[in-house]
């Protein structure tokens, strides 16, 4: 992540905030000594405020990692080939 003093943000600000939404990559802006601010695209902001949201529960977080887990290991993928074959015998798997 970018970091920069507020000064350069106040000469540069239209390039700056330009460049976060281009390249989706968050800037910390330096406020002086130990405080500093981030700005980020509101889309990215969104998705981890969602993603904080869905963790925040433990049993539903349980539930997200094996899910990751089934992802990775094509457990998921099985199952979804399986259903396809149940549930349209006639078309062939994609």
């Amino acid at each position: 992540m970018q970091k920069i003093e507020f000064k350069q943000l106040t000469q540069d600000w239209n390039a700056i905030l330009s460049s976060v939404i281009d390249d989706q990559e968050p800037i910390t802006v330096s406020m002086g000594k130990d405080k500093e601010l981030v700005i980020m695209d509101a889309e990215d902001y969104r998705s981890l405020m969602e993603t904080f949201h869905l963790l925040r529960s433990p049993d539903n977080a349980a539930r997200l990692r094996e899910g990751m887990r089934q992802h990775q290991t094509g457990v998921k993928k099985e199952m979804m080939d399986r259903i396809r074959q149940i549930a349209w015998p006639e078309e062939e798997l994609r």
